[in-house]
């Protein structure tokens, strides 16, 4: 039996707030701030709605799991270097497996554009402020308390595998969902595919260090060097 690792769990509220907000953030959040937002402010921009669906998002994270962030900020704290080397490893996996799934992609399909990041691009030439903080403040603590900590952590104990794979596949789906319809299956499923090393990656790096904040200052970390790159 591989030795387990993650010490800090989430409580019966937590895991409960936080199935019913997943549900919720997916099937109706998105769809009910554009209603909202354009019948109360015409004219707003994409970027500017986007922005406040990532501000919403990140409040009702903190709002539910704000226990287990402290109790995981108190672990960061106490094996600093941990979470330094395990962010450090993290990053270069995700910058190998990067030039890997690069050069597939290109044999694959030689003029493929991955559909989210060109949507944050278009969105950051509307707003670049608000798609910086966005990205790099607010999106980061919000992804990983939803699919390192209430899906990979909560399946762990139960399936190591499995909360793997779960997670990772939850992960990367947001990612492309918004395009279903727009694009091409392939061209859908290649930008799945590019997903799935970072968020076997997140996991592994959540795993090995023993706290939520390691994949955080990845996922950061991540954020900031491709937002920067949109400039």
């Amino acid at each position: 039996m591989a030795k387990r690792h993650i010490t800090v769990s989430l409580n019966k509220k937590e895991i409960l707030w936080g199935w019913v907000y997943l549900a919720v953030e997916f099937l109706l959040l998105p769809t009910a701030l554009y209603w909202f937002t354009a019948r109360l402010f015409p004219g707003i921009s994409d970027a500017e709605v986007n922005f406040l669906y990532y501000f919403v998002n990140f409040l009702a994270i903190l709002l539910i799991f704000h226990r287990f962030l402290s109790r995981n900020l108190a672990m960061a704290r106490s094996n600093l270097l941990r979470v330094v080397l395990y962010a450090l490893l993290g990053l270069f996996i995700y910058w190998a497996s990067g030039l890997v799934m690069g050069e597939l992609t290109y044999r694959l399909m030689p003029d493929f554009v991955n559909v989210n990041d060109a949507g944050i691009a278009a969105m950051s030439r509307d707003s670049y402020l608000l798609m910086a903080i966005g990205t790099v403040v607010l999106v980061p603590a919000a992804e990983e308390c939803l699919f390192r900590g209430l899906l990979f952590r909560g399946m762990y104990g139960k399936s190591r595998w499995a909360a793997y794979v779960v997670s990772a596949l939850c992960f990367c789906l947001p990612h492309v969902s918004a395009y279903i319809g727009s694009y091409e299956w392939t061209v859908l499923a290649l930008c799945f595919v590019q997903y799935l090393p970072a968020g076997l990656m997140l996991a592994w790096s959540y795993e090995k260090s023993n706290t939520i904040f390691t994949p955080i200052l990845i996922h950061t970390i991540i954020n900031a060097f491709g937002i920067y790159a949109m400039r």
